[in-house]
């Protein structure tokens, strides 16, 4: 494919889409050890969350480091601050990271922007960061490490991560492990080839996890690091705990059109000869799976019909697949508030009214 294929995005250069406003530039000596690396780091909206994300990239202890952030037209002064924040540091480490600071024209989107972001970096291996979560400062080294350890065979790499609050404090829980089914964006890291055989994502309402991890999963098994490099952000984004119908809504949805992109993807690869044949097949029997799961998931939640909402529940607690087997937990607190919100209202707070009960009687037997 060509680099000024490879440049486009849904049909328009990069160029036209974005401004880079701050760079700075170090001259590099990649090795074979020591490869050039990106860290994609995305903004919106985040102001003191992407300070305290963009300190943590810059506190990285990897030498070959480039760092690339794209911010998706913030109307905050988000943008502003890390525009200073990189310009202060620059002055004070000149030979230590080559740093670019791109601003979307318009808002685009979460995808689009990474897509961006992805295009802008130069390096052999790209890890992504959200502009809320924090990086360890051994993350880079840690996945470096490990992926030449392994003989730079896999083309996504996973980690562990630490879930937080709003205020940085655990959250109390452990995060489930990450799989090629079920992806922590901000939490992995890709090979550069994963990123340059591919043409742009063109569903911009997929999640661009899902889609890159399993592009990269046709060529090779991913690389589990089993080590919390990321203190991951809960309450914001797709984590965020505002309207839940309404945020399953647009997850589902999401999800679908993710699995819509791997079909694309795949029948892309067998084109132009990319990957293993059984690879792309086990691929594509997933991506069905997650169609099939999130397809009904989207059609309990918003078909107009009650009677449709409820069979769309039947089928879709008799799936094989589901990551949690439907329970009176389950029915409760998630499946009766998403398709029957007036009377869900009240099946959740009983049972979060049962478990306070249960949890105060526990302690007063103990």
């Amino acid at each position: 494919m060509s680099k000024l294929s490879m440049n486009l995005v849904y049909g328009r250069k990069v160029e036209q889409m974005n401004e880079i406003v701050f760079s700075h530039a170090c001259q590099f000596e990649p090795t074979k050890d020591k490869p050039l690396v990106s860290i994609v780091m995305t903004s919106y909206n985040q102001m003191d969350l992407s300070l305290k994300s963009l300190r943590s990239v810059l506190a990285q202890d990897y030498e070959n480091l480039e760092i690339v952030i794209t911010d998706d037209a913030s109307q905050d002064d988000s943008f502003n601050i890390l525009v200073e924040e990189c310009r202060s540091f620059c002055r004070n480490n000149v030979n230590r990271f080559s740093i670019i600071v791109s601003r979307n024209k318009n808002n685009v989107g979460v995808t689009l922007n990474y897509e961006i972001g992805f295009k802008l970096a130069h390096g052999d291996l790209i890890v992504t960061q959200g502009g809320d979560d924090i990086a360890y400062p051994n993350r880079v080294s840690k996945i470096v490490e490990s992926w030449i350890s392994s003989g730079k065979k896999s083309k996504v790499i996973f980690h562990k991560v630490e879930p937080i609050d709003l205020d940085d404090k655990p959250c109390g829980y452990e995060w489930w492990k990450m799989t090629l089914r079920n992806p922590i964006g901000a939490a992995m890291a890709y090979s550069s080839d994963v990123v340059r055989l591919f043409p742009a994502i063109s569903r911009n309402r997929s999640f661009e996890d899902g889609v890159y991890c399993r592009r990269a999963a046709i060529f090779s098994e991913p690389l589990y690091i089993e080590e919390k490099l990321l203190s991951y952000r809960i309450g914001s984004g797709v984590t965020s705990t505002g309207n839940q119908r309404d945020l399953r809504l647009k997850i589902s949805f999401s999800m679908v059109e993710t699995a819509k992109q791997n079909f694309d993807d795949f029948e892309y690869a067998e084109r132009h000869n990319l990957g293993d044949a059984e690879r792309i097949c086990a691929m594509r029997s997933l991506s069905s799976e997650i169609l099939e799961t999130y397809g009904l998931e989207f059609e309990m939640i918003s078909n107009p019909s009650l009677l449709k909402r409820i069979k769309a529940l039947n089928q879709y607690v008799k799936l094989p697949n589901r990551m949690h087997k439907p329970s009176i937990k389950w029915y409760c607190k998630h499946y009766i508030p998403l398709v029957m919100p007036r009377f869900g209202w009240f099946t959740s707070k009983l049972w979060n009214t049962l478990f306070r009960i249960k949890r105060i009687l526990t302690q007063k037997n103990g």
